[in-house]
Protein backbone atom coordinates (compact mmCIF):
# COMPACT_ATOMS: atom_id res chain seq x y z
CA UNK A 1 0.00 0.00 0.00
CA UNK A 2 1.15 3.29 -0.33
CA UNK A 3 1.59 5.82 2.11
CA UNK A 4 -0.19 9.02 0.92
CA UNK A 5 2.18 11.09 3.33
CA UNK A 6 5.40 10.22 1.81
CA UNK A 7 4.23 10.44 -1.59
CA UNK A 8 3.39 13.61 -1.24
CA UNK A 9 6.47 14.63 0.12
CA UNK A 10 8.25 13.32 -2.97
CA UNK A 11 5.82 15.41 -5.29
CA UNK A 12 6.35 18.31 -3.51
CA UNK A 13 10.17 17.68 -3.48
CA UNK A 14 10.03 16.98 -7.54
CA UNK A 15 8.13 20.11 -8.18
CA UNK A 16 10.52 22.65 -6.03
CA UNK A 17 13.15 20.89 -7.38
CA UNK A 18 12.09 21.26 -11.21
CA UNK A 19 11.25 25.10 -10.38
CA UNK A 20 14.56 25.84 -8.57
CA UNK A 21 16.46 24.41 -12.06
CA UNK A 22 16.86 26.78 -14.44
CA UNK A 23 17.95 24.58 -17.41
CA UNK A 24 14.61 22.61 -16.49
CA UNK A 25 12.29 25.35 -16.35
CA UNK A 26 13.65 26.76 -19.57
CA UNK A 27 12.64 22.62 -21.11
CA UNK A 28 9.40 23.28 -19.60
CA UNK A 29 7.87 26.73 -19.83
CA UNK A 30 9.92 28.00 -23.47
CA UNK A 31 11.11 24.88 -25.38
CA UNK A 32 7.44 23.32 -26.24
CA UNK A 33 5.91 26.72 -27.58
CA UNK A 34 9.43 27.76 -29.41
CA UNK A 35 9.24 24.47 -30.76
CA UNK A 36 5.75 24.68 -32.37
CA UNK A 37 6.35 27.88 -33.50
CA UNK A 38 9.46 26.95 -35.67
CA UNK A 39 8.21 23.70 -36.80
CA UNK A 40 4.82 25.20 -37.64
CA UNK A 41 6.18 27.41 -40.39
CA UNK A 42 9.34 25.64 -41.27
CA UNK A 43 7.56 21.56 -41.37
CA UNK A 44 5.33 22.03 -44.52
CA UNK A 45 4.57 20.09 -47.85
CA UNK A 46 3.16 23.04 -49.54
CA UNK A 47 5.45 24.03 -52.71
CA UNK A 48 6.13 27.37 -53.19
CA UNK A 49 7.84 29.62 -54.88
CA UNK A 50 9.15 26.57 -57.24
CA UNK A 51 11.65 28.25 -59.71
CA UNK A 52 10.59 27.53 -62.67
CA UNK A 53 12.73 27.28 -66.68
CA UNK A 54 10.44 27.28 -69.69
CA UNK A 55 11.88 27.14 -73.09
CA UNK A 56 8.43 28.44 -75.28
CA UNK A 57 9.23 27.50 -78.85
CA UNK A 58 6.34 27.41 -79.99
CA UNK A 59 6.02 31.20 -79.33
CA UNK A 60 2.35 31.48 -79.71
CA UNK A 61 -0.55 33.42 -77.91
CA UNK A 62 -1.62 29.61 -76.57
CA UNK A 63 1.82 28.61 -75.59
CA UNK A 64 2.33 32.34 -73.52
CA UNK A 65 -1.16 31.88 -71.75
CA UNK A 66 -0.81 28.66 -70.58
CA UNK A 67 2.84 29.90 -69.01
CA UNK A 68 0.65 32.87 -67.67
CA UNK A 69 -1.35 30.66 -65.78
CA UNK A 70 1.17 28.93 -63.97
CA UNK A 71 2.50 32.71 -62.90
CA UNK A 72 -0.60 32.87 -61.53
CA UNK A 73 -0.87 30.02 -59.50
CA UNK A 74 1.69 31.21 -57.06
CA UNK A 75 3.39 28.43 -56.78
CA UNK A 76 5.85 28.51 -59.36
CA UNK A 77 8.68 31.81 -60.32
CA UNK A 78 8.68 31.34 -63.48
CA UNK A 79 11.69 32.77 -66.20
CA UNK A 80 12.53 32.01 -69.39
CA UNK A 81 15.79 30.20 -71.42
CA UNK A 82 17.33 30.22 -75.13
CA UNK A 83 18.32 27.12 -75.16
CA UNK A 84 17.78 23.24 -74.48
CA UNK A 85 21.05 23.68 -72.76
CA UNK A 86 20.08 26.39 -70.49
CA UNK A 87 17.15 24.41 -69.25
CA UNK A 88 20.01 21.36 -68.36
CA UNK A 89 22.40 23.62 -67.18
CA UNK A 90 19.72 25.58 -65.07
CA UNK A 91 18.69 22.40 -63.45
CA UNK A 92 22.91 21.26 -62.58
CA UNK A 93 23.60 25.23 -61.11
CA UNK A 94 19.95 25.10 -58.88
CA UNK A 95 18.41 27.93 -60.38
CA UNK A 96 15.44 25.70 -61.63
CA UNK A 97 14.17 23.38 -59.36
CA UNK A 98 11.58 22.19 -62.84
CA UNK A 99 12.18 22.78 -66.14
CA UNK A 100 9.51 22.61 -68.87
CA UNK A 101 9.80 22.55 -72.64
CA UNK A 102 6.83 23.81 -74.86
CA UNK A 103 7.47 22.38 -78.56
CA UNK A 104 6.52 23.82 -82.18
CA UNK A 105 3.09 23.42 -83.25
CA UNK A 106 1.69 23.17 -79.68
CA UNK A 107 -1.30 25.60 -80.10
CA UNK A 108 -2.00 24.11 -83.70
CA UNK A 109 -2.60 20.41 -81.97
CA UNK A 110 -4.72 21.86 -79.55
CA UNK A 111 -6.96 23.41 -82.06
CA UNK A 112 -6.91 19.94 -83.96
CA UNK A 113 -7.68 18.60 -80.99
CA UNK A 114 -4.65 16.05 -80.51
CA UNK A 115 -2.35 15.78 -77.59
CA UNK A 116 0.18 18.27 -77.52
CA UNK A 117 3.52 16.41 -75.53
CA UNK A 118 5.58 18.81 -73.01
CA UNK A 119 8.62 18.23 -72.42
CA UNK A 120 9.27 18.47 -68.10
CA UNK A 121 12.53 17.86 -66.59
CA UNK A 122 12.81 18.22 -62.81
CA UNK A 123 15.43 18.00 -59.84
CA UNK A 124 15.10 13.75 -58.37
CA UNK A 125 17.39 14.53 -55.59
CA UNK A 126 14.74 16.73 -53.69
CA UNK A 127 12.10 13.61 -54.03
CA UNK A 128 9.15 15.16 -52.03
CA UNK A 129 9.01 18.80 -53.92
CA UNK A 130 10.14 17.12 -57.19
CA UNK A 131 6.71 14.66 -57.36
CA UNK A 132 4.94 18.01 -55.74
CA UNK A 133 5.96 20.26 -58.86
CA UNK A 134 5.13 17.29 -61.17
CA UNK A 135 1.61 16.98 -59.44
CA UNK A 136 1.27 21.01 -59.69
CA UNK A 137 2.41 21.90 -63.00
CA UNK A 138 0.82 18.57 -64.70
CA UNK A 139 -2.76 19.29 -63.39
CA UNK A 140 -2.64 23.18 -64.18
CA UNK A 141 -1.33 22.40 -68.14
CA UNK A 142 -3.76 19.35 -68.31
CA UNK A 143 -6.53 22.07 -67.37
CA UNK A 144 -5.26 24.91 -69.59
CA UNK A 145 -4.98 22.31 -72.79
CA UNK A 146 -8.48 21.57 -72.17
CA UNK A 147 -10.06 24.79 -71.82
CA UNK A 148 -8.01 25.67 -74.94
CA UNK A 149 -9.57 22.66 -76.78
CA UNK A 150 -12.59 23.23 -75.93
CA UNK A 151 -12.36 26.90 -77.13
CA UNK A 152 -11.12 26.08 -80.57
CA UNK A 153 -14.61 23.60 -80.63
CA UNK A 154 -17.08 26.10 -79.86
CA UNK A 155 -15.80 28.69 -82.50
CA UNK A 156 -16.13 25.45 -85.18
CA UNK A 157 -19.81 25.08 -83.76
CA UNK A 158 -19.14 21.65 -82.00
CA UNK A 159 -19.83 19.88 -78.80
CA UNK A 160 -17.91 19.73 -75.90
CA UNK A 161 -19.99 17.73 -73.97
CA UNK A 162 -18.27 14.75 -71.54
CA UNK A 163 -17.58 13.56 -68.19
CA UNK A 164 -17.16 16.71 -65.52
CA UNK A 165 -15.69 15.69 -62.15
CA UNK A 166 -16.39 17.94 -59.36
CA UNK A 167 -13.71 17.30 -56.51
CA UNK A 168 -14.29 17.91 -52.68
CA UNK A 169 -12.24 17.36 -50.39
CA UNK A 170 -13.28 17.01 -46.36
CA UNK A 171 -11.89 17.69 -43.04
CA UNK A 172 -8.67 19.66 -44.88
CA UNK A 173 -10.58 21.51 -47.38
CA UNK A 174 -7.44 23.71 -48.17
CA UNK A 175 -4.97 21.00 -48.38
CA UNK A 176 -2.97 22.50 -46.08
CA UNK A 177 -0.14 20.03 -44.81
CA UNK A 178 0.03 23.08 -41.91
CA UNK A 179 -3.08 21.05 -40.54
CA UNK A 180 -2.06 17.85 -40.86
CA UNK A 181 1.40 18.59 -39.43
CA UNK A 182 1.01 20.55 -36.39
CA UNK A 183 -1.28 18.14 -34.40
CA UNK A 184 0.87 15.44 -35.00
CA UNK A 185 4.17 18.09 -33.75
CA UNK A 186 1.69 18.32 -30.40
CA UNK A 187 1.81 14.60 -29.53
CA UNK A 188 5.75 15.06 -30.31
CA UNK A 189 6.09 18.07 -27.47
CA UNK A 190 4.42 15.72 -25.18
CA UNK A 191 6.71 12.65 -26.15
CA UNK A 192 9.70 14.19 -25.83
CA UNK A 193 8.79 16.37 -22.81
CA UNK A 194 7.69 13.31 -20.43
CA UNK A 195 10.22 11.23 -20.93
CA UNK A 196 12.39 13.89 -20.55
CA UNK A 197 11.63 14.96 -17.52
CA UNK A 198 11.75 11.56 -16.35
CA UNK A 199 15.14 10.14 -17.38
CA UNK A 200 16.68 13.66 -16.13
CA UNK A 201 14.62 13.60 -12.44
CA UNK A 202 16.32 10.19 -11.67
CA UNK A 203 19.52 10.52 -13.66
CA UNK A 204 20.10 13.77 -11.46
CA UNK A 205 19.76 12.11 -8.42
CA UNK A 206 21.94 8.89 -9.26
CA UNK A 207 24.31 11.69 -10.71
CA UNK A 208 24.91 13.78 -7.59
CA UNK A 209 24.62 10.90 -5.22
CA UNK A 210 21.68 11.38 -3.32
CA UNK A 211 19.53 8.11 -4.98
CA UNK A 212 21.28 6.38 -2.05
CA UNK A 213 20.11 8.75 0.91
CA UNK A 214 16.62 8.26 -0.44
CA UNK A 215 17.07 4.66 -0.04
CA UNK A 216 17.69 4.78 3.21
CA UNK A 217 14.39 6.56 4.07
CA UNK A 218 11.23 4.47 4.92
CA UNK A 219 9.92 5.68 1.45
CA UNK A 220 9.39 2.59 -0.59
CA UNK A 221 10.41 1.60 -4.13
CA UNK A 222 7.06 2.39 -5.66
CA UNK A 223 6.26 5.24 -3.58
CA UNK A 224 9.42 6.69 -4.70
CA UNK A 225 8.57 5.84 -8.58
CA UNK A 226 5.14 7.34 -8.09
CA UNK A 227 6.48 10.44 -6.82
CA UNK A 228 9.45 11.03 -9.82
CA UNK A 229 6.71 10.16 -12.77
CA UNK A 230 3.58 11.99 -10.94
CA UNK A 231 5.48 15.83 -11.58
CA UNK A 232 6.27 14.86 -14.89
CA UNK A 233 3.05 13.45 -16.14
CA UNK A 234 1.37 17.03 -14.38
CA UNK A 235 3.86 18.90 -16.29
CA UNK A 236 3.70 17.49 -19.47
CA UNK A 237 0.38 17.30 -20.03
CA UNK A 238 -0.21 21.38 -18.28
CA UNK A 239 2.03 21.79 -21.34
CA UNK A 240 -0.67 20.38 -23.85
CA UNK A 241 -2.53 23.17 -22.78
CA UNK A 242 -0.88 25.67 -24.45
CA UNK A 243 0.67 24.22 -27.31
CA UNK A 244 -2.99 23.15 -28.26
CA UNK A 245 -4.02 26.82 -28.18
CA UNK A 246 -0.92 27.96 -30.08
CA UNK A 247 -1.72 25.80 -32.76
CA UNK A 248 -5.34 26.94 -32.94
CA UNK A 249 -5.32 30.35 -31.99
CA UNK A 250 -2.18 30.77 -33.95
CA UNK A 251 -1.62 28.59 -36.62
CA UNK A 252 -5.65 28.40 -37.09
CA UNK A 253 -5.35 24.73 -37.49
CA UNK A 254 -9.17 23.61 -36.77
CA UNK A 255 -10.54 21.83 -33.98
CA UNK A 256 -13.67 19.98 -34.96
CA UNK A 257 -13.78 17.53 -31.70
CA UNK A 258 -13.59 17.46 -28.31
CA UNK A 259 -11.20 18.97 -25.96
CA UNK A 260 -12.58 16.72 -22.97
CA UNK A 261 -11.79 13.52 -24.73
CA UNK A 262 -8.45 14.48 -26.24
CA UNK A 263 -7.42 15.07 -22.32
CA UNK A 264 -8.46 11.83 -21.11
CA UNK A 265 -6.66 9.93 -23.96
CA UNK A 266 -3.71 12.11 -23.14
CA UNK A 267 -3.56 10.45 -19.89
CA UNK A 268 -2.59 6.71 -21.33
CA UNK A 269 -0.58 8.14 -23.66
CA UNK A 270 1.47 9.98 -21.60
CA UNK A 271 2.08 7.13 -18.91
CA UNK A 272 3.85 5.10 -21.70
CA UNK A 273 5.77 8.14 -21.70
CA UNK A 274 7.08 7.88 -18.32
CA UNK A 275 7.52 3.96 -18.65
CA UNK A 276 9.96 4.55 -21.33
CA UNK A 277 11.76 7.12 -19.28
CA UNK A 278 11.96 4.44 -16.43
CA UNK A 279 13.72 2.13 -19.17
CA UNK A 280 15.69 4.53 -20.19
CA UNK A 281 16.80 5.42 -16.45
CA UNK A 282 17.67 2.20 -15.51
CA UNK A 283 20.53 1.79 -18.05
CA UNK A 284 21.77 5.56 -17.44
CA UNK A 285 24.52 6.85 -14.81
CA UNK A 286 24.48 10.45 -15.90
CA UNK A 287 21.92 13.11 -17.18
CA UNK A 288 23.95 13.32 -20.30
CA UNK A 289 23.67 10.04 -21.27
CA UNK A 290 19.82 9.62 -20.43
CA UNK A 291 19.59 12.88 -23.21
CA UNK A 292 21.09 10.51 -25.79
CA UNK A 293 19.79 7.46 -24.78
CA UNK A 294 16.11 9.59 -25.18
CA UNK A 295 16.74 11.08 -28.39
CA UNK A 296 18.05 7.76 -29.97
CA UNK A 297 14.76 6.15 -28.29
CA UNK A 298 12.07 8.93 -29.26
CA UNK A 299 13.82 9.57 -33.11
CA UNK A 300 12.62 6.34 -34.29
CA UNK A 301 9.71 6.46 -32.73
CA UNK A 302 8.53 9.38 -34.76
CA UNK A 303 9.91 8.17 -37.58
CA UNK A 304 7.69 4.59 -37.74
CA UNK A 305 4.33 6.44 -36.10
CA UNK A 306 3.53 8.01 -39.31
CA UNK A 307 3.70 11.96 -38.17
CA UNK A 308 5.82 12.11 -41.48
CA UNK A 309 5.65 9.13 -44.11
CA UNK A 310 2.27 7.53 -44.09
CA UNK A 311 2.13 4.05 -42.62
CA UNK A 312 0.74 2.15 -45.45
CA UNK A 313 3.48 3.34 -47.71
CA UNK A 314 6.29 1.77 -44.71
CA UNK A 315 7.28 -2.01 -46.09
CA UNK A 316 5.09 -4.91 -43.76
CA UNK A 317 8.17 -4.83 -41.67
CA UNK A 318 7.95 -1.30 -39.99
CA UNK A 319 4.51 -1.40 -40.18
CA UNK A 320 4.61 -4.11 -38.18
CA UNK A 321 7.19 -2.17 -35.51
CA UNK A 322 4.62 0.66 -35.56
CA UNK A 323 1.88 -1.48 -33.90
CA UNK A 324 3.52 -1.19 -30.70
CA UNK A 325 4.73 2.33 -30.78
CA UNK A 326 1.97 3.84 -28.51
CA UNK A 327 2.64 7.07 -30.76
CA UNK A 328 1.17 6.01 -33.68
CA UNK A 329 -2.48 5.89 -32.00
CA UNK A 330 -2.22 8.84 -30.37
CA UNK A 331 -1.12 10.45 -33.29
CA UNK A 332 -4.31 9.01 -35.36
CA UNK A 333 -6.39 10.42 -32.15
CA UNK A 334 -5.37 13.56 -32.16
CA UNK A 335 -5.67 14.12 -36.06
CA UNK A 336 -9.17 12.64 -35.92
CA UNK A 337 -10.33 14.93 -33.04
CA UNK A 338 -8.54 18.28 -34.12
CA UNK A 339 -9.35 17.34 -37.94
CA UNK A 340 -12.64 15.10 -38.12
CA UNK A 341 -13.94 15.92 -34.63
CA UNK A 342 -14.14 12.18 -34.62
CA UNK A 343 -14.61 10.88 -30.46
CA UNK A 344 -14.34 7.71 -28.66
CA UNK A 345 -17.10 6.00 -31.22
CA UNK A 346 -15.14 6.05 -33.90
CA UNK A 347 -11.42 6.15 -31.97
CA UNK A 348 -12.02 3.38 -29.36
CA UNK A 349 -9.53 0.75 -31.32
CA UNK A 350 -6.59 3.14 -30.76
CA UNK A 351 -7.85 4.27 -27.14
CA UNK A 352 -7.73 0.40 -26.36
CA UNK A 353 -4.77 -0.16 -27.75
CA UNK A 354 -2.99 3.08 -26.55
CA UNK A 355 -3.90 1.80 -22.70
CA UNK A 356 -2.85 -1.47 -23.53
CA UNK A 357 0.45 -0.28 -24.69
CA UNK A 358 0.91 2.67 -21.95
CA UNK A 359 0.11 0.09 -19.26
CA UNK A 360 3.07 -2.69 -20.54
CA UNK A 361 5.45 0.03 -20.94
CA UNK A 362 4.61 1.52 -17.49
CA UNK A 363 4.87 -1.31 -16.07
CA UNK A 364 8.10 -2.56 -17.84
CA UNK A 365 9.65 0.52 -16.88
CA UNK A 366 8.25 0.05 -13.34
CA UNK A 367 9.64 -3.51 -12.68
CA UNK A 368 12.71 -2.74 -14.35
CA UNK A 369 13.22 0.00 -11.74
CA UNK A 370 12.63 -1.82 -9.05
CA UNK A 371 15.07 -4.57 -9.99
CA UNK A 372 17.65 -1.79 -10.50
CA UNK A 373 17.41 -0.47 -6.85
CA UNK A 374 17.65 -4.05 -5.64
Amino acid sequence: MLDYQRLRSVVRKEFLQNLRDPQTLRMILAAPILQLIVLGYAVTNDPRNLRLGYLDLDRTQASREMVQSLEKMGTFVVHPVDSEKALVEDLDSGRSQITMQIPPGFERRLARGEASAVQVLTDGSETNTATLAVAYLAGTVGKYSGEVRAQWAERRGGSRAGISVYRQVWYNPALLSRNYILPGIVSLLITILASMLTVLSIAREREIGTLEQILVTPLTNWEFMAGKTAVPAMFACAMAVPVILVSVLWFRVPFQGSLLFLALAMVPFVLSSLGLGLLISTVSKTQRQAQMLNFFTNLPQTLLSGFIFPIATMPAWAQWISTIIPQRYFLEIVRGVYLKGSGIQYLWPQVTALCVLSGLLFLAGALSFHRRLD
